[in-house]
């Protein structure tokens, strides 16, 4: 019998990649489309509501990543990597005003690429086997093998 991956384990990671990825693209294009845009205003407000909604996704994913992952695998740049993205991303919003624009885009991909690093870790370095980590796991393997 073939391993079978488990999709409720690593949803987390490949919510997150994507998530990140979509933050990632938003804040580099950014610059270019305020360049032609003249409601600055209106639109650094939107990208800032931007910044929100996305940290209420990324952060929970990221802490709903990390632990579980660790406990499997051990690599402590796991948590590490989805932490610090993490709270850049909570750093981005609560001193938005403070860091300007040049910050917040800092702030953002920096936050961002460590994201989309910690979760790739992570997914890769799962368990694709559904039981594995269980008491039963050899046991199991030894009866499939078996057959």
């Amino acid at each position: 019998m073939l391993p079978t991956t488990v999709p409720s384990r690593t949803l987390f990671d490949r919510l997150g990649i994507g998530v990140s990825v979509v933050c990632l693209v938003h804040c580099l294009a950014m610059p270019f489309l305020l360049t032609g845009l003249s409601f600055y205003a209106v639109t650094d407000a939107a990208h800032h509501a931007f910044h929100i909604a996305i940290a209420a996704v990324t952060v929970p994913l990221a802490l709903a990543a990390a632990w579980p992952g660790y406990r499997e695998h051990r690599r402590r740049a796991v948590p590490l990597l989805l932490g610090a993205g993490a709270l850049l991303f909570v750093l981005n919003i609560a001193l938005h005003d403070a860091v300007g624009e040049t910050g917040v885009l800092v702030l953002s991909v920096a936050g961002s690429l460590l994201l989309v690093a910690g979760h790739v870790v992570n997914y890769r370095a799962r368990p694709r086997c559904a039981h594995h980590g269980l008491p039963h796991h050899a046991a199991h393997h030894a009866a499939h093998h078996a057959e």
